[in-house]
């Protein structure tokens, strides 16, 4: 009988990869990552951030915002709603969260269903502006901000990163589109190169 044997590969190699470079923007694939969605069960929004606070050290931040700490990454998407991701993509993430909410909230592993992806540099807000009608401006959009938005007709959690030297975003996309918005991002990165 034949073996077989599996080979981790980017979601994007069938399309040529996700790395899109142009007049100073890049666009890649994040390493691989642990990311659970956590939602507070009805009434319990603040015991769960008590609970997760004392077991992970992490404060689940208010919408729209994002908080670090322990090596975890939470992302406020809406009212009692969360992404929290893991760079350790082997860790026990799922079962650490499940274990801190308890009977507050619901714990389900996305990491399988998304992707992860940055955009960096001067220009990298010209690129998003073409492809969501969101205000990426320092002011409306610093350091920290996270948004549930659509982008280019696909659905896009955006994270401000701390700047190092040029803006950077995170970007999670569900990986049945991914391909596709990383086309477009793509596309939007050549758009305004042209524009010079």
């Amino acid at each position: 009988m034949a073996e077989f044997t599996l080979k981790a590969r980017s979601i994007f190699e069938a399309v040529g990869g996700a790395h899109a470079e142009a007049q100073g923007v890049v666009f890649d694939e994040a390493p691989k990552r642990a990311l659970v969605s956590l939602a507070a069960r009805r009434g319990a929004a603040k015991a769960l951030t008590a609970a997760l606070d004392a077991a992970e050290s992490l404060t689940l931040p208010g919408q729209g915002q994002s908080a670090e700490a322990s090596g975890l990454v939470a992302l406020a998407l809406a009212p009692g709603q969360w992404f929290i991701a893991c760079a350790d993509a082997e860790s026990d993430l799922e079962a650490r969260i499940r274990a801190a909410a308890g009977d507050r909230g619901d714990v389900t592993d996305i990491s399988d269903g998304f992707v992860a992806l940055t955009l960096s540099g001067r220009r990298a807000r010209d690129v998003l502006a073409r492809l969501s009608t969101l205000d990426y401006a320092d002011a409306n959009f610093p350091e920290g901000a996270v948004a549930r938005t659509i982008m280019a007709q696909i659905g896009v959690v955006i994270r401000r990163l701390p700047d190092v030297d040029e803006p950077t975003y995170a970007l999670e996309t569900a990986r049945s589109s991914a391909r596709s918005f990383a086309h477009d991002v793509a596309t939007a990165i050549s758009a305004v190169a042209a524009r010079g």
